[in-house]
């Protein structure tokens, strides 16, 4: 039977699997500082425009350039809090490390595709790292929260992945509609962005989730098999 919550799991995590994230979060928020105080957060947005003029360094660069402190803080902290957890799930350092870091570079190219082709023959752009936050969210999901296994594609598994995807830019476009109506500040959702990251990470996580019981050995490796 599985989990009533997505993100409830019955396995434990330590302070090493927090690591990366930790350091990937850090390496968001000083460029976030850089660039606000030099005045070219912009630049590192993706564009068809951007990537016309050869600057296809944006590809990665707009992952950690982010709108606004807001948006910066929601970010870090989901990747912290998912991080870990899907971290906990990959192997041992450093091992561990690489396959998180493809998860999530992974989702946040796809997801920047992703937008790319649903806005194809616009000037719109985007940055942030929400498509590579919900590649994580989406990987998660693939990991059963009893015996930490891949679940099957078609599981109830993948409707909670579904209903928390809606029900979550549901919320967001009713709060950004809210600030338009009474404070006049217009932002935008970059959903494409969201969505492409989150299939990748869904599809491909299976790839690097290692079966359970050598996970439990590497926690342990005093424990006898």
């Amino acid at each position: 039977m599985l989990g009533d919550s997505l993100f409830t799991r019955e396995w434990s995590t330590t302070t090493r699997d927090y690591w990366v994230p930790a350091l990937i979060s850090g390496l968001i928020c000083i460029a976030w500082v850089v660039l606000n105080v030099r005045g070219t957060m912009t630049f590192w947005a993706i564009s068809w425009p951007v990537l016309e003029q050869g600057a296809f360094a944006v590809l990665l660069l707009h992952m950690v350039a982010h709108g606004g402190l807001v948006h910066l803080v929601l970010n870090c902290t989901v990747l912290l809090l998912v991080g870990g957890l899907l971290h906990s799930r990959l192997g041992a350092l450093p091992i561990a490390g690489l396959r998180f870091l493809y998860i999530f570079v992974g989702s946040g190219v796809s997801g920047a595709l992703a937008f790319l082709a649903l806005n194809a023959g616009t000037t719109q752009s985007m940055l942030g790292a929400s498509g590579a936050i919900f590649g994580l969210v989406a990987a998660l999901a693939r990991v059963h929260p009893v015996t930490g296994d891949s679940t099957p594609i078609v599981s109830s598994r993948t409707w909670q992945l579904a209903g928390f995807f809606t029900l979550n830019h549901a919320a967001l476009f009713v709060l950004l509609g809210l600030l338009a109506f009474f404070w006049g500040k217009v932002a935008v959702v970059a959903w494409e962005a969201h969505l492409g990251g989150a299939i990748f990470g869904f599809l491909l996580a299976p790839v690097f989730l290692p079966e359970a019981d050598d996970v439990q050995a590497q926690a342990d490796p005093t424990e006898e098999r």
